[in-house]
C-alpha cells in the first residue's frame, strides 16, 4: 500500500513537473513574441522620429509665410521663392515617406498640400491682377487668400497635433 502511495506521489509529481515545463516553455515563447512586437513598435516610433520633421517643417513654414502675407499683402519675389521651396519640400516628403504615414495622417497632410498649391496659385493670380491694375479681381483674390489662410491655419493646427512627439510617447 505504501508503494502504491509512493508511486502515486511520484506519478503526480512527474505530471506536475511536465506541466510546469510545458507552461514555462509556453510563457517563454509568449515573452519572446511580446519582446519582438515591442521591438517592432520601437522601430516604428524611431522611424516616425525621423519622418515627422520632414512634414512639420514645411507645414509650419508655409503657414507662417501665408500668415505674414495676409497681414499686409506685400507681394515679393522672395515670398514666391520661399513658398515654392517649402511647397516642394512638402511634396517631396509626401512622395518619400508615404508608406510611413497611416491613411488618416496622409489624407490630412495631402489636403494641406493641396490648399498650399491653391494658395500659391492665388498669390500668382494676385500678382497678375496687380500688374493689370484689375482692382475688382485684386480685392476678390485677397478675400479668397484670407479665407484660405483660415483653412491652412486649421490644417496646421491639426497636423502639428497629429505629428506631435507627445502623441508618440502616449502611444508607447
Amino acid at each position: 500500500m505504501e508503494s502504491i502511495s509512493f508511486l502515486n506521489i511520484l506519478l503526480n509529481s512527474s505530471i506536475i513537473s511536465i506541466v510546469a515545463l510545458l507552461l514555462g516553455y509556453y510563457f517563454n515563447r509568449q515573452l519572446a513574441k511580446m519582446k519582438n512586437e515591442l521591438g517592432i513598435e520601437e522601430k516604428f516610433i524611431q522611424r516616425k522620429v525621423v519622418v515627422y520633421p520632414n512634414f512639420s517643417e514645411p507645414v509650419y513654414r508655409i503657414r507662417n509665410l501665408l500668415r505674414d502675407f495676409v497681414i499686409d499683402f506685400q507681394l515679393t519675389s522672395e515670398l514666391l521663392t520661399r513658398f515654392n521651396i517649402q511647397k516642394d519640400k512638402l511634396v517631396e516628403a509626401l512622395f518619400s515617406y508615404r508608406l510611413d504615414l497611416d491613411q488618416n495622417d496622409f489624407d490630412i497632410i495631402h489636403a494641406f498640400k493641396n490648399k498650399s498649391l491653391y494658395a500659391l496659385q492665388l498669390i500668382e493670380d494676385l500678382e497678375y491682377y496687380i500688374k493689370k491694375k484689375d482692382q475688382v479681381n485684386i480685392n476678390d483674390t485677397k478675400i479668397k487668400i484670407e479665407n484660405l489662410y483660415k483653412d491652412i491655419e486649421q490644417g496646421y493646427i491639426t497636423i502639428a497635433d497629429k505629428l506631435s512627439f507627445s502623441k508618440l510617447k502616449k502611444a508607447e
